[in-house]
């Protein structure tokens, strides 16, 4: 299974430059695709790597299967008023501030530089107050904690790891909108559990993200400060707009729940099973990509664990 692209990877520790993408269609094509029979990706973003490192006397083939979202867990969260009021009162927002989150690791392919420069513009271009809460822990951490610091004082906060699946969902649904700024992110799981747990999502227009994001059921724009300053502000602008999105995003995140993702997953299993085996599934042809768009969940499938 393949849930990352190493060309990302090596542009962003390494070298952004023609060497680095040469090595990693090399290193794909010759020796990662031939090791295995059979190649998972959690999008068509990360299979086209794949693809495109093929070498033809070692092609393999490239399914796409997506993950998942444990959406009743969110559900179970709720929204609790209290409770965002006292965290509120803990980063010293007034009643009106906007909560903006972002949970993730901080390292350089996550891009959260750019959440420093979103925030940058919303404080000094306009007069609603915006804070941002960042739960996650990587590298940049240290860096980040200095910009911020430097640049927004009192406007970004940084969580730390939240090793706590309620706390974090508590978090998740306190929050007005999700900030996701890697615009070479192979899935994202966080953003979609933004989307299931009602909370609108903005996010480049490209890479793995728009598996499941659009412009029906998110905010999405250019990765750039001006654009995201932009994006987030319009999104409280139409508060009717915002309900049609957020419930369009809800539906979208009940397609991917994990029991539908999960016999995603056993389907294809047993497909390469009977076709190992020399014995292939009467009337039936493997799919090369399965989502759930295509995919009719059996009685049972919707809110069972898998």
């Amino acid at each position: 299974t393949s849930h990352e692209r190493m060309d990302d990877n090596v542009r962003a520790f390494l070298t952004a430059g023609w060497v680095g993408q040469a090595l990693s269609k090399l290193y794909l094509g010759h020796l990662y695709l031939p090791l295995f029979d059979q190649h998972l990706a959690n999008s068509t973003y990360t299979a086209a790597e794949l693809e495109t490192a093929v070498v033809e006397h070692h092609r393999r083939p490239v399914d796409v299967i997506p993950m998942g979202v444990d959406l009743d867990h969110l559900l179970a969260a709720g929204s609790d008023t209290e409770w965002r009021k006292r965290l509120l009162a803990q980063i010293g927002g007034g009643c009106g501030a906007r909560l903006l989150i972002y949970i993730g690791r901080l390292s350089p392919e996550k891009n959260v530089g750019l959440l420093i420069e979103v925030m940058e513009r919303l404080q000094n271009e306009g007069d609603d107050e915006f804070h941002l809460l960042i739960a996650g822990a990587g590298p940049l951490e240290g860096w980040l904690r200095d910009e911020s610091r430097r640049r927004v004082t009192g406007r970004i906060h940084l969580l730390g790891h939240l090793g706590d699946r309620q706390e974090l969902a508590r978090l998740l649904v306190s929050g007005d909108a999700f900030i996701h700024p890697n615009p070479r992110e192979p899935f994202g799981i966080a953003p979609l559990e933004a989307m299931a747990a009602g909370v609108p999502l903005v996010a480049p227009r490209e890479g793995g993200i728009i598996t499941y994001a659009s412009t029906e059921n998110a905010w999405l724009c250019e990765p750039d400060a001006g654009d995201f300053a932009a994006t987030i502000r319009s999104l409280f602008a139409n508060p009717e707009e915002r309900r049609r999105r957020v419930a369009e995003a809800h539906l979208t995140a009940d397609r991917y729940r994990w029991p539908v993702i999960a016999r995603l997953h056993l389907q294809r299993y047993e497909q390469l099973w009977r076709d190992f085996a020399g014995r292939p599934a009467p009337g039936r042809s493997a799919p090369t990509s399965l989502t759930p768009e295509t995919f009719h969940p059996t009685p049972g499938d919707r809110g069972e664990r898998p």
